[in-house]
């Protein structure tokens, strides 16, 4: 269990920017929607977000 949070934490340290930038994204993205109500636009954004999260843990 050690192993994976050390592996975590690196993952975070190592991409600390880029994760960020993905949750801003993630807010600017429910922020629209609450304004506008464009489903299908959030929908988008999140797979972008998942997309990017997944390469940079390592997942195909």
């Amino acid at each position: 269990m050690i192993k994976v949070l050390d592996k975590i934490k690196l993952i975070y340290l190592t991409n600390r920017t880029y994760i960020r930038l993905t949750f801003f994204l993630i807010v600017i993205a429910f922020t629209y929607i609450l304004k506008q109500g464009d489903i299908k636009f959030l929908v988008e954004v999140l797979k972008v977000a998942l997309q990017f999260l997944n390469l940079l843990m390592g997942v195909q």
